[in-house]
C-alpha cells in the first residue's frame, strides 16, 4: 500500500510515492508557479497528483501539506505567501482527482510527524521542528502526539521586536519571519549561500543576523516548551553554517533550558509526512 505525498511551498511543489515504512519510492518536483496566480498552483498540485495516479495503481491516499492554516479536508483559512487563502482546495481536487480520501495538513506539521515518526525525533517526547523557507513553519510534538489546533501553532509569525519592522506577510510588526522570511533575503536564499560559499562579506554578515535573530526566537520557544531537541528544516537550513555560531549564541545567552538543536538529514520531510497523514 502506498500514499502520494504532496507538499506545496511558496516556491516548488514536491510530491511522491511513499511508503508506510516513510520510503520514497518516486518523486516529481514542478515549481508552485504563485506569481501567477491561484489558477496556476491549483492546476500545478492536480497535475502532478494526476501523474503519480496513472502511474500507481495501488495509490490508497493522498496527503497534502500547506504553508498556512487548513483543516483536514482542505479549506483553506490563511495562506501569507502564497493566494490560497479563503479556498477550499479539498473541494476542489475531490472534484479533479478520481481518489476518495485527501487529507489536508499544515506542512510544518507534516515535518514535524516524519521527524517523530521516522527521524531525528524518535523516541522524544517533546520536539519542535522548523522549516526555514519562504516563511518560517512550525510543528511540535507534545507527549509523542502531534499539537494542531485549527492552524496553530505558528512560531513563526511570534513577535520577538514589539516595535520591529512592518510584516508584509501577516501584519504582526516584528514577527521572526519579518526578519528572516526569504523576501528579507533581498535576493533568493540560494544565491545568498552560493556567495557566502566564497566568503563574501554581504552573504556572511546576512547569515550572521539570521542567526541572531532565529537564535532569539528559538530561545523563547526553549523557555516556554523545553523540548527534547529542535530539528531545523527546510531550504535555508542547508546554509546552517553560516548562521549557528550565532544562533547558538543568543540560546545560550537566553534560555533556561538545555535542547538540543540539530539540522534534519532527512530528505523530503515534508512530503513523507504528507504521506503519513493520509495513512
Amino acid at each position: 500500500m502506498t500514499a502520494i505525498g504532496i507538499d506545496v511551498g511558496g516556491h516548488s511543489i514536491k510530491a511522491g510515492i511513499v511508503t508506510k515504512k516513510g520510503i520514497i519510492r518516486e518523486k516529481e518536483v514542478i515549481m508552485t508557479d504563485a506569481e501567477k496566480g491561484r489558477a496556476a498552483i491549483v492546476s500545478n498540485i492536480v497535475k502532478i497528483a494526476k501523474y503519480f495516479l496513472n502511474k500507481y495503481k495501488d495509490v490508497k491516499a493522498i496527503g497534502v501539506g500547506i504553508p498556512g492554516t487548513v483543516d483536514k479536508k482542505g479549506y483553506i483559512t490563511y495562506t501569507p505567501n502564497i493566494p490560497l487563502s479563503k479556498y477550499d482546495l479539498g473541494k476542489e481536487l475531490r472534484k479533479s482527482l478520481k481518489i476518495k480520501k485527501i487529507v489536508f495538513g499544515n506542512d510544518a506539521d507534516n515535518f514535524a510527524l516524519a521527524k517523530h515518526r521516522f527521524g531525528a525525533g524518535r523516541g522524544h517526547k517533546t520536539i519542535i521542528t522548523l522549516t526555514l523557507g519562504t516563511g518560517v513553519g512550525s510543528g511540535i510534538i507534545i507527549d509523542g502526539k502531534l499539537f494542531s489546533n485549527n492552524g496553530a501553532p505558528e512560531l513563526g509569525h511570534t513577535t520577538i521586536n514589539f516595535d520591529g519592522p512592518e510584516a508584509k506577510c501577516c501584519g504582526n510588526d516584528g514577527c521572526i519571519e519579518s526578519y528572516i522570511g526569504r523576501k528579507c533575503f533581498g535576493t533568493t536564499p540560494l544565491e545568498v549561500y552560493k556567495k557566502a560559499l566564497i566568503n563574501d562579506d554581504a552573504a556572511l554578515q546576512k547569515f550572521s543576523d539570521y542567526g541572531k535573530y532565529l537564535g532569539i526566537a528559538i530561545s523563547n520557544f526553549i523557555n516556554i516548551f523545553n523540548p527534547d531537541v529542535i530539528i531545523l528544516g527546510g531550504e535555508i537550513s542547508n546554509a546552517y553554517g553560516f548562521f549557528k555560531k550565532t544562533l547558538e549564541e543568543e540560546v545560550k545567552k537566553r534560555t533556561l533550558f538545555k535542547t538540543k538543536i540539530i539540522k534534519s538529514k532527512m530528505r523530503e520531510g515534508g512530503l513523507i509526512g504528507a504521506a503519513t497523514l493520509a495513512f
